[in-house]
């Protein structure tokens, strides 16, 4: 026994030995300077991004406005030079593409200064503000404000169609004009909310398509450069954005486009970073609440412009039903959720809407509306979104009627007649335009699934 007992023991013993640590892989002399030249490669990059981004912020030495931007023209014609001789001369592609590429980022930073020097002499709105004065680029004269801007120009576009070269050389022909008229957006020369709300919705609708539909299917765009390439084309639009909410005063509409580009960039962008489909579903439904702010903001804007505070619902609730139907045709998965939430802000909207301002407009909206629901829900074949409709058929259809016979006012009767009349019209007519309506539908439909999102 005793022999067993003491076998047992050295046996646990040994079993509770940590295991000896494993020995560190040695990092060759050329690993380490490798690493060691790109951590060099990030420090200089770093300090003339700091360089050309302080001219947005000027005043930092003495000089006019003009002579200050020819200094950060020459320090990028400068940046290109040395580009180039690195790729020419020293024969090393790493510090070339990298000098080229800084090259590329501080076009934007170009095209706000110049901006400022175009609206400081041709603004279409009411004219500079109350800016501070270490951000106000004021040319001397009209003639100034061309000149440096055309002459300018001239420089900066070769220099971009080289950097692009160096980046991305199958496809420099095309993304420079791109390039080059995204940055031309800083120099249009108005600053007013409701106007840079419209520029901002262009760039970002553009861009975004120009990304999904282009861009993203170039495999000479996947590599770093490439991506590199592909995110300079958001430096412009941050810059917009940043001016007209930093600078200026905005508005209602200027906040909705700000929240409208937040859902695009989470519903069309963001998921093509993803390869698992549940991730890319949770970005797309994530973006539906900077949607519904948006249209919260158009809403408010169109209330303090004189909107019937009865009408203040339906504006609300209506489009971004209308937005989330949309989206369920180009959503990753069926959809069917983006539909039932639609159905939802729809009905809950009308019948709100109905409950808190009692009259004909309100219950009308709230009937047309459920009726619409009720089609869409058995055309679609989702049994809530039909069973709501009918639930709001009800509800406004009873309300109306209720109207019609306390106030016995040939508009309550008439509107119901007018709505019974157009609703069997509408039906007769796609009855008798079924499948040529269909088939339509169908093809627009095949159109929008063939694009790879």
């Amino acid at each position: 026994m005793i022999p067993q007992a003491t076998t047992t023991t050295t046996t646990t013993s040994r079993r509770r030995q940590p295991a000896a640590p494993e020995p560190k892989p040695e990092v060759s002399a050329d690993d380490r300077a490798a690493t060691l030249f790109r951590m060099l490669r990030g420090i200089g990059a770093a300090v003339l991004v700091a360089s050309a981004s302080t001219f947005l912020l000027q005043q930092w030495q003495a000089g006019s406005d003009i002579t200050r931007y020819l200094t950060l023209l020459a320090q990028t014609g400068l940046l290109s030079a040395a580009g180039l001789f690195c790729g020419i001369t020293l024969k090393e592609s790493k510090g070339a593409r990298t000098l080229l590429a800084l090259t590329l980022a501080t076009l934007p930073v170009h095209f706000a200064v110049l901006g400022g020097f175009v609206y400081s002499q041709f603004h279409w709105d009411a004219g500079p503000g109350s800016v501070p004065p270490y951000v106000s680029w004021v040319a001397s004269s009209a003639p100034a404000a061309v000149a440096i801007a055309v002459g300018a120009l001239a420089l900066l576009a070769p220099l971009a169609w080289v950097s692009l070269m160096a980046l991305a050389r199958k496809q420099a022909a095309r993304l420079a004009p791109m390039f080059l008229a995204v940055n031309a957006a800083l120099l249009v020369p108005v600053r007013d909310g409701n106007a840079m709300a419209v520029l901002l919705a262009v760039l970002v609708a553009g861009v975004g398509c120009y990304e999904l539909l282009v861009m993203r299917r170039e495999t000479t765009l996947q590599t770093f450069e490439g991506r590199l390439v592909r995110g300079f084309f958001a430096v412009p639009i941050l810059l917009v954005a940043a001016r007209s909410v930093a600078l200026y005063e905005p508005t209602s509409l200027l906040v909705a486009a700000l929240w409208w580009a937040v859902a695009f960039v989470l519903f069309a962008l963001v998921p093509t970073l993803f390869a698992n489909p549940r991730e890319k579903a949770i970005s797309q439904a994530i973006s539906t609440l900077p949607l519904a702010a948006g249209w919260a903001f158009v809403a408010e804007a169109a209330f303090r412009a004189g909107l019937p505070r009865e009408a203040f619902l339906p504006l609300l609730t209506l489009p971004f039903a209308g937005s989330l139907v949309a989206l369920s045709a180009v959503a990753a998965g069926s959809g069917a959720g983006y539909r039932r939430a639609a159905a939802i802000a729809a009905i809950v909207g009308g019948t709100s809407n109905l409950v808190l301002f009692d009259g004909v407009f309100a219950s009308f909206t709230c009937l047309v509306v459920a009726i619409g629901t009720l089609a869409y829900g058995y055309w679609v074949e989702q049994k809530a979104i039909f069973l709501a409709g009918v639930a709001g058929s009800l509800f406004g259809l009873l309300y109306h009627v209720r109207y019609a016979v306390e106030l016995y006012a040939v508009s309550h009767w008439g509107s119901l007649a007018a709505l019974g009349i157009a609703i069997i019209l509408i039906a007769s007519f796609f009855e008798r335009n079924r499948n040529q309506l269909l088939g339509r539908a169908a093809a627009l439909r095949h159109r929008v699934e063939a694009w790879d999102y």
